[in-house]
C-alpha cells in the first residue's frame, strides 16, 4: 500500500518437522515451540498496544 510504512520481525523457532523420539517426546518439544510462539506474540502485542517501534523489540 503506498505510504504505509512496513517493518519485517523474525523470530527463529525450531521446526517441529525435525523432530525425532518417541511421540510423546516430540509432542513435548512442539508444545514448547508452541509455548515459545505464545509468548513472543503476546509480548509483541503488548508492545504495539503501547505504542514502542519495532526495532526496540
Amino acid at each position: 500500500f503506498p505510504g504505509l510504512r512496513m517493518e519485517t520481525l523474525h523470530w527463529h523457532f525450531e521446526d517441529p518437522a525435525t523432530f525425532t523420539g518417541t511421540h510423546e517426546e516430540k509432542m513435548a518439544k512442539t508444545r514448547r515451540v508452541r509455548d515459545a510462539i505464545k509468548e513472543k506474540v503476546t509480548g509483541f502485542v503488548e508492545k504495539v498496544i503501547q505504542g514502542i517501534e519495532l526495532r526496540e523489540i
